[in-house]
């Protein structure tokens, strides 16, 4: 019996995914989202929080996750300056 109560949204295919060798996009109702930080499992794939099993390679989903976390680190430094400098 599954208890889950949070249901499982299908990831995009391969070919709706955009910026493959960056920051990995998709267009939701015409929104461009990024995928979440992306784990790779040899053997097995890669797989995205939200997605599970996603198309993209080990490399493609290294260099996701490293523009990814740029993105972040870029994104937290202008909140603090713009704290700071009010």
């Amino acid at each position: 019996m599954n208890t889950s109560t949070r249901r499982r949204v299908r990831a995009p295919a391969r070919d709706d995914l955009l910026h493959l060798g960056s920051l990995i996009t998709y267009l939701h109702q015409g929104t461009e989202r990024c995928l979440g930080y992306l784990f790779h499992a040899e053997g097995h794939g890669s797989f995205d929080p939200a997605f599970g099993r996603v198309e993209v390679t080990q490399e493609e989903a290294a260099y996701h996750n490293l523009a990814l976390s740029q993105a972040e680190i870029g994104s937290s430094e202008k909140s603090v300056g713009e704290l700071r400098h009010g």
